[in-house]
Formats: C-alpha cells, sequence, structure tokens
C-alpha cells in the first residue's frame, strides 16, 4: 500500500478519494458539501492512525474506505453536518454504504 498512501496524500479533491475509493457518489451532493465530507474523513483518518498505527495495509485501506463511506452518509443524513434535504430519499438505497445508515433517520424534503 506504499503506493496507495502516497496517492492518498497527494488527493486535493473529494471526487478524487471517491475514485481511489471505487465508491459510488452523487456528484451535486459533493459538490456543494465536499467541505464537511472532506473534513469528516480527514478527522476519521487521523484517528485511525492514531489509534491502529500497526495496521496492515489492506486494514488500513479498508478502513479509510469506511470513513469516507460514513463521513458520506453521515452529510446525508445531517449528522451533526449541514443537512442536505432532498425529496424522495430512500435512505441511500442506491449507496453501497447503506448498513452504514442504520439507526440514521432519513431526510425528505415536505413540500
Amino acid at each position: 500500500m506504499g503506493n496507495e498512501q502516497q496517492c492518498l496524500e497527494d488527493m486535493e479533491s473529494a471526487e478524487e478519494f471517491f475514485s481511489f475509493f471505487a465508491m459510488p457518489y452523487d456528484p451535486s451532493v459533493v459538490r456543494v458539501h465536499r467541505f464537511a465530507i472532506l473534513l469528516r474523513f480527514g478527522e476519521r483518518k487521523k484517528e485511525i492512525d492514531a489509534v491502529s498505527p500497526s495496521l496492515s495495509d489492506e486494514e488500513r485501506f479498508s478502513r479509510y474506505k469506511e470513513a469516507l463511506k460514513l463521513a458520506y452518509c453521515e452529510t446525508i443524513e445531517g449528522d451533526g453536518a449541514p443537512v442536505i434535504k432532498k425529496p424522495s430519499c430512500s435512505g441511500c438505497s442506491g449507496c453501497s454504504a447503506t448498513s452504514a445508515l442504520e439507526g440514521f433517520k432519513s431526510i425528505e424534503l415536505g413540500e
């Protein structure tokens, strides 16, 4: 994971992280809330590195990917970040992070 770690350190945009981890995302959500997503991801990444410095490269990569998934889904669900209100939100049913949403409430736009 040496090369992957260097790639992660060189990335600047949220889109780069989603591409790197091969994760689906809504470009309109990322365009509006990239700061909140990147901030949450960065905080989790630092925590992973601090708490578990001896992880294998594969496990570290897996935890980073989960951290990005959670940062994205928490932003969508409004858990302490700006709330994204969108009509007919089905709780990220199209999102590969559906399991990360258990316990989160769905936010729908009322007409």
